[in-house]
């Protein structure tokens, strides 16, 4: 018994003499995998430290995509993200911009009338307000047409429109612009107002109307006749705006629903907006548009828009 109790001591002896022994060693070891596990750790993230410098160092308005380092592709899926948010931004700002141009060509018209109507007789308060209220429904149509795009149209409140009505309006108030060229506007309907309903944007489609009625008013020779007609077409309403100007050749068609483009006489007014807005009305009502010689020469511009 006694033999055995003395090898106890001895034992654990040894034993804490061996475990000691080797705390050098693991320390040591520690240190260097700590080390190598730093080293490595830092050399991965030197790409997301580059990206994250050149994203601190970027101008706000450049929205171009971001190179992708030589990353993992777990961490190439935050590039992907910002890429896409990137190209989103960079839609909502081109939104933007064509709102603010489109609302300068819009608000130009409203504008001369009043500055047309102070200048010559301040005392009709009548024509003043309706100048006002007019420029008032402008405003709000535009804002609606911005909150609006072609890609995303569910969010348009629509209700039945009567075509005809709206095209009465609109020539009622280009009236003086086509008697100042001694024109005159002619509305031809095939059928009731309750066949020539749809369901649209009535202030949009006014908009529509008045871009290429208004058009051409400008673009045709003086005392020249404009027909707008309209007429059903199964599920569908085409309405065609037809003049007897200069018209325009293939190529000018291709260009015109182009931003800023400008066939014809340059020293008209006009900004080369109304055939893009009228292009991205079109689009929001799921309709077609096309362009046309008259036969009698000039420009026929169709637009059919589903019922």
């Amino acid at each position: 018994m006694d033999s055995q109790r003395s090898e106890y001591p001895l034992r654990s002896y040894l034993s804490l003499e061996i475990s000691f022994s080797f705390i050098p060693a693991l320390t040591v070891a520690a240190v260097l995998l700590c080390l190598a596990i730093y080293l490595v750790v830092r050399k991965g993230m030197e790409p997301l430290v580059k990206l994250s410098n050149e994203l601190s160092e970027r101008d706000p308005d450049n929205l171009t995509p971001l190179a992708k380092p030589d990353l993992a592709a777990e961490l190439n899926a935050p590039i992907d993200a910002l890429n896409s948010m990137f190209a989103k931004v960079e839609v909502m700002l081109e939104r933007e911009r064509r709102f603010t141009d489109d609302a300068a060509h819009e608000l130009r018209t409203p504008l001369a009338a009043l500055r047309m109507f102070i200048n010559t007789d301040t005392s009709n308060e009548t024509q003043l307000n309706e100048g006002v209220a007019r420029m008032e429904r402008l405003i709000n149509q535009l804002l609606e047409l911005a909150r609006l795009n072609p890609q995303n149209a569910t969010g348009m409140k629509t209700e039945a429109v009567a075509l005809p009505a709206v095209a009465g309006d609109v020539i009622a108030d280009l009236y003086p612009q086509a008697l100042s060229r001694r024109m005159d506007v002619e509305l031809k309907c095939s059928a009731s107002d309750a066949e020539l309903s749809m369901q649209g944007q009535p202030v949009l489609l006014g908009i529509l109307l008045r871009n290429l009625i208004e058009n051409a008013i400008r673009y045709s020779n003086e005392g020249d006749s404009i027909q707008v007609e309209i007429e059903p077409a199964g599920q569908q309403l085409q309405v065609r705006v037809i003049d007897h100007g200069a018209g325009l050749s293939d190529e000018q068609k291709a260009q015109v629903f182009e931003r800023f483009y400008r066939a014809g006489n340059k020293h008209l007014p006009g900004a080369g907006l109304g055939m893009t807005i009228v292009k991205t009305i079109v689009e929001l009502h799921q309709g077609r548009y096309e362009l046309s010689d008259t036969p009698e020469g000039g420009l026929t511009v169709q637009i059919t828009l589903p019922v």
